[in-house]
C-alpha cells in the first residue's frame, strides 16, 4: 500500500496515470491525498478509496461521474477549506471532518439519483444538496458541533446525531422527508449551556423516531399549535380542537443534577413548535403551550315526565262522555258499573274479585279456601 498525491492533468482523469505523484493510477488499498483542484472518478477504481485532505491548501472538487460506482468511498476533510463532492447515480461515500471550524463540505445529488453515505463532522458545516433525489443513511452519522443540512429524502435504518463539541451545540436541518427506518437524536452540554437543534421543515413528511437527550431542542417548521398532549412516547399538536401534528419522541435525561434539571417544554415560535428538553427556560419570544383537554360531552336532554293528552275516547267512549260504559253507553250517560264496589262470586274451591270498571285489573286468589258447609253452599238436606 502507498499514498498517491493528486496533482491533476489536463482531464482531471482519475486513470490518467501522470496525474498521480508519483506516476500510475493508485491500486487497491492505496491512500490518496488531495491538496487541491478537481478529481474525475470516471471509472469503477481496483478497491474502495481513501481519500484524505489533511494537506489541502484550497478547494477541491470530485466529481463521480462513473454512472454506478462500486466503489466506497472514504473522505476524511482535516483542513479549513472548502470540499465539494458531486456524486453519481447510484454511489457510496463515507465523509468525516475532525476538528476544524473551517471546513466547509457539499455534497450534490442529482435529482433522481441515490447517495449510500454516512458523515461525521466535529465541527464545520455540511450540505447535502439533492432536491428530488434521495439519501440512504443506513449508519451512523452524527454532526457535533457543527451545522448540517439535508435538501435530500433520507431512507435507510440509520441513525443521525445532533451533538456538541467542547461549549459548541451541533445542529442539523431536514428539508425534506425521513423515513420511518431513521432514528434521529439530538443531546448538548447542560453545563456550557450548548443546545444542540434539530430543524424540521417538513414535519408532515418526517416519520423518524426522535430522541432528545439533555440540552436540545426540535423545531416543527410550519405547525399551527395552540395546545399539546404527550403520552407513551408520542408528541401530538392541536390547534382549535384539531389535531394538526404528531412525533414520535422520546426523552433521554442526563446524568443527574440538581443544579440542571431537565424538563419537556412545547412552544410556539414565529417559525411553528419548538419542542425543548433542557434545564433553561424557552429563549425570548417562545410562547409556552397548555395541555391539550378535550372539550365536554354536551348535556343529555332531561327525560320528559309529561303524560300524552287524551281526547277521551279510549274505552269505546265517544268525544266528549264523562266516564263511558264497559259496553260502549250513549254519550253523557253513566254507567252503574263505573261507579260499583265490584263483586265477589265463590265458584267451586276459588274465590273471583271482579273489578268494576275504573277499578285495577281483576286479581285471581289462588289460596285454597275453608270448604264451604252444605247450608253455605245452598244445597237442600231432607
Amino acid at each position: 500500500m502507498a499514498t498517491k498525491t493528486w496533482v491533476g492533468s489536463a482531464t482531471n482523469a482519475y486513470d490518467d496515470p501522470s496525474a498521480w505523484s508519483p506516476t500510475g493510477v493508485p491500486a487497491s488499498g492505496d491512500t490518496i491525498d488531495m491538496s487541491s483542484g478537481t478529481l474525475n472518478l470516471d471509472t469503477n477504481p481496483a478497491g474502495d478509496l481513501n481519500i484524505g485532505a489533511a494537506n489541502q491548501t484550497s478547494s477541491a472538487t470530485i466529481n463521480l461521474t462513473q454512472p454506478d460506482l462500486a466503489a466506497t468511498l472514504t473522505i476524511v476533510q482535516s483542513a479549513d477549506e472548502t470540499l465539494t463532492v458531486n456524486a453519481g447515480h447510484d454511489s457510496t461515500i463515507a465523509l468525516s471532518s475532525a476538528y476544524r471550524s473551517g471546513a466547509r463540505v457539499t455534497v450534490n445529488i442529482p435529482q433522481g439519483d441515490t447517495l449510500h453515505g454516512t458523515f461525521g463532522l466535529s465541527f464545520g458545516s455540511l450540505t447535502v444538496a439533492g432536491d428530488g433525489a434521495t439519501l440512504v443513511n443506513d449508519g451512523p452519522t452524527y454532526i457535533d458541533g457543527s451545522a448540517a443540512a439535508f435538501n435530500a429524502d433520507i431512507t435507510g435504518a440509520g441513525t443521525i446525531t445532533a451533538g456538541s463539541a467542547q461549549s459548541t451545540p451541533g445542529s442539523v436541518e431536514f428539508l425534506h422527508g425521513v423515513a420511518a427506518g431513521e432514528t434521529v437524536a439530538a443531546g448538548g452540554d447542560p453545563v456550557r449551556g450548548a443546545v444542540s437543534k434539530l430543524v424540521i421543515d417538513d414535519p408532515a413528511d418526517y416519520h423518524a423516531t426522535t430522541t432528545l437527550h439533555a440540552s436540545a431542542e426540535a423545531d416543527l417548521n410550519g405547525v399551527a399549535a395552540d395546545s399539546y398532549t404527550y403520552q407513551d412516547n408520542v408528541l401530538t399538536l392541536y390547534s382549535g380542537g384539531q389535531q394538526t401534528g404528531a412525533l414520535n419522541l422520546a426523552v433521554i435525561p442526563g446524568t443527574p443534577n440538581p443544579a440542571y434539571p431537565e424538563t419537556l417544554q412545547v412552544s410556539r415560535t414565529s417559525t411553528g413548535v419548538a419542542v425543548d428538553y433542557t434545564a433553561s427556560p424557552p429563549p425570548a419570544g417562545y410562547q409556552a403551550l397548555p395541555v391539550y383537554t378535550p372539550p365536554a360531552p354536551p348535556p343529555s336532554a332531561p327525560p320528559s315526565n309529561t303524560p300524552p293528552a287524551s281526547d277521551g275516547s279510549q274505552n269505546g267512549d265517544a268525544p266528549g262522555s264523562s266516564g263511558g260504559s264497559e259496553g260502549g253507553g250513549a254519550t253523557g250517560s253513566t254507567s252503574p258499573a263505573s261507579t260499583s264496589q265490584g263483586t265477589t262470586t265463590a265458584s267451586g274451591n276459588a274465590t273471583t274479585t271482579h273489578a268494576a270498571s275504573g277499578d285495577p285489573p281483576p286479581v285471581t286468589d289462588t289460596t285454597t279456601p275453608t270448604p264451604l258447609s252444605a247450608s253455605e253452599q245452598g244445597l237442600i238436606t231432607a
